[in-house]
């Protein structure tokens, strides 16, 4: 590169190499047809009420035994062993009982990274890792854990914070 004035004047190549051929063909890295399974469970952004029954106790502050809690779900009271559906679509991160109060519970993580919980269930018919529909049945609803009968305490998590469940409710 010649310059005068601090401008370019001139260039000379020296040498050049092809490294490689150029191929007249589109090639798409990273990206696969869903299969069906994939599209069978995908979240549909809305949910489904998740069993038939009667609510019996809404998401937000409560007495309950005297003493005020918040309640982080909504109940629906049914009837013992009916279906417990999955609300939308998604994987089965937690299907087991522990500790927590909520006996055997269901947690489905959506595409969008929001979760559901299923608790108090009599029984559990999912496993985690699994993969569910939109209203597919997930398991049975029980009094298992700290309960006051049998129902379905449902819960939705957006970032880690429990919402009130009756806003992503589709009720169409």
């Amino acid at each position: 590169v010649g310059y005068l004035d601090n401008k370019e004047v001139m260039r000379l190549k020296l040498k050049e190499e092809v490294i490689t051929l150029p191929v007249s063909e589109t090639r798409v890295i990273g990206t696969r047809p869903m299969t069906e399974e994939e599209k069978r469970t995908m979240s549909t952004g809305t949910y489904i009420i998740p069993a038939t029954g009667k609510y019996t106790s809404d998401y937000g502050w409560r007495i309950l035994g005297g003493r005020h809690e918040f309640h982080k779900g909504f109940d629906i009271a049914g009837s013992y062993g009916s279906d417990i559906l999955a609300a939308d679509g998604g994987e089965v991160i937690h299907a087991r009982s522990d500790n927590s109060g909520y006996g055997r519970s269901i947690q489905i993580r959506h595409d969008d990274e929001t979760i559901t919980r299923y608790a108090h269930c009599s029984k559990l018919y999912v496993k985690e890792g699994q993969r569910v529909a939109k209203g597919e049945v997930i398991g049975a609803m029980g009094s298992t854990g700290y309960s006051t009968g049998v129902h379905l305490h449902f819960e939705v998590i957006v970032n880690g914070k429990t919402q009130d469940p009756k806003n992503y409710i589709d009720v169409k």
